[in-house]
């Protein structure tokens, strides 16, 4: 047998040595990466299939990007020059059980009122109470709708620190508040706080805010007149109860019982929610109610459209009026001729949604100021139990129309009777038949109302030094959403 010299071996050894050597060794995968790959992933099949304009969305995406940056660089955005159709309303959470919270009204580390920012004096600003909520310290400690704050923790609020003093104050068990009561001086053009105190606050660690705010039933000048203080549209606590709906009913049933013939609604501060809620809402409100009359109509995207209408007929695009809540009767007022419905900017979405469809069936006459314009819902996309993806989306997947076909009202509905729901109107708790819009309600009902009166409400005077800039309900978990239920 022929030998193989020995310094052959050895030198062929050496070259696959030094040739491994040179071949680059991969690093491995960054599971980082490789995470934001999977979800990405995710987000791009649901937004191609869902997304209401899914043809506008870019063709080619960094996948290796964190999913939140991948989800907002995936939306066909409003411009108001290039895009004035666009995308204003879709987002994204990091925890899909928290956002189902969120929607449903249950807030972690709540300070127990919604407040307004304003500026003042150029560079100065001070909170105002919108309202106080029900079964928390600040309502046991005595705040008040219309008080004024102007220090959080002993720190001066200014247009550099107004935006995160409060916020990083939440993160805390307690915030304390220097409050007072405000005035304008319209002579001296200045504004006066009086009365002050430090209140100190406790958090609430988990709160479920009840959409009910208020109901009454007054009875004026030979009018009943039934008043619902309602703050957003949501069914229950996310516990699976029905809860809300089930205690709107009960409402209604008390209006009906009364003998209500006039309604005012109050949605200056609600800026959205549940469909099926808005449908219950609209039902208990419309005259002369019937299940075979169009709610509204839904547009999605065209393949998606296509698919539904192949699936399940054109029917399943409409949303009708109902009679029932489950299985339990809805009650419905049945003779009202004007819905009366308190208006603000922050009247969004599902608010707008049951103006628009009820327009067709009664007269509707707003009091406020134009509401915000939102005619398009989304719906909730999540991975159950997937330990690699609890993320939630919220995009936006339909546009609404009424049983007319009307959907123009991206703008807002501009109010019958403008009369803003400013710091210096003269603040009186809600439900006060002496509060400002209410009263303008009552006595346009009761026909107190003169062109004199508006006109001398409209032109009270409004320091132009003191200016909204910030406010806790632009910034609430469903924002100016009509939440579609995942069918």
């Amino acid at each position: 047998m022929k030998r193989i010299p020995l310094y052959t071996i050895l030198l062929f050894g050496l070259i696959i040595t030094l040739f491994t050597s040179c071949i680059k060794k991969e690093p491995p995968p960054d599971p980082v990466i490789a995470n934001h790959k999977y979800v990405n992933e995710w987000i791009k099949q649901n937004m191609e299939l869902y997304y209401l304009w899914n043809e506008k969305m870019p063709s080619k995406l960094n996948n290796t990007i964190d999913p939140e940056s991948y989800f907002y660089a995936s939306l066909y955005k409003y411009d108001k020059d290039f895009a004035p159709d666009g995308d204003r309303h879709s987002w994204i959470e990091k925890d899909y059980l928290e956002l189902q919270e969120y929607l449903s009204g249950v807030v972690r580390n709540e300070l127990g009122f919604d407040y307004k920012f304003y500026r003042y004096n150029e560079n100065d600003v001070f909170g105002e109470f919108a309202y106080i909520k029900k079964d928390t310290d600040a309502a046991a400690k005595g705040l008040k709708r219309g008080q004024a704050f102007t220090h959080v923790n002993n720190t001066k609020m200014t247009l550099e620190n107004y935006s995160t003093l409060l916020s990083n104050a939440r993160e805390s068990a307690s915030v304390t508040l220097r409050v007072q009561d405000p005035s304008f001086d319209p002579d001296s053009r200045t504004i006066h706080f009086d009365n002050e105190q430090t209140i100190t606050i406790n958090l609430h660690s988990k709160y479920a805010e009840n959409p009910i705010y208020l109901d009454s039933v007054y009875t004026i000048n030979g009018k009943t007149i039934g008043y619902l203080v309602y703050h957003f549209f949501a069914a229950d606590a996310r516990d699976g109860t029905n809860a809300y709906n089930l205690a709107l009913n009960n409402v209604f049933q008390k209006f009906k019982s009364r003998s209500v013939d006039n309604i005012i609604l109050d949605l200056r501060y609600n800026n959205g929610g549940s469909v099926r809620s808005a449908i219950y809402l609209s039902s208990m409100i419309v005259k002369n109610l019937n299940t075979k009359n169009v709610f509204s109509r839904e547009e999605y995207n065209r393949e998606y459209q296509d698919f539904l209408v192949k699936q399940h007929g054109e029917e399943w695009l409409i949303e009708y009026f109902v009679d029932r809540i489950g299985n339990i009767p809805l009650y419905n007022i049945g003779t009202v001729q004007t819905l009366y419905v308190l208006t603000g900017n922050y009247t969004a979405s599902a608010s707008e949604l049951v103006i628009n469809a009820l327009i067709p069936y009664m007269d509707v006459f707003l009091i406020g100021t134009k509401t915000y314009g939102k005619n398009v819902g989304s719906t909730t996309f999540y991975k159950e139990n997937d330990p690699k993806n609890k993320w939630g989306l919220q995009p936006i997947i339909a546009k609404f129309y009424n049983s007319v076909g009307k959907s123009d009202f991206t703008d807002g509905f501009p109010p019958d009777i403008n009369d803003p729901d400013t710091w210096n109107m003269p603040k009186r708790e809600l439900g006060d038949v002496n509060e400002a819009l209410l009263e303008l309600a009552i006595g346009h009902i009761t026909s107190e109302v003169t062109p004199h009166t508006i006109a001398t409400r409209s032109a009270r005077p409004t320091p132009d030094f003191a200016l909204e800039v910030g406010s806790s309900l632009s910034s609430k978990p469903w924002r100016n959403q009509i939440i579609m239920d995942n069918r």
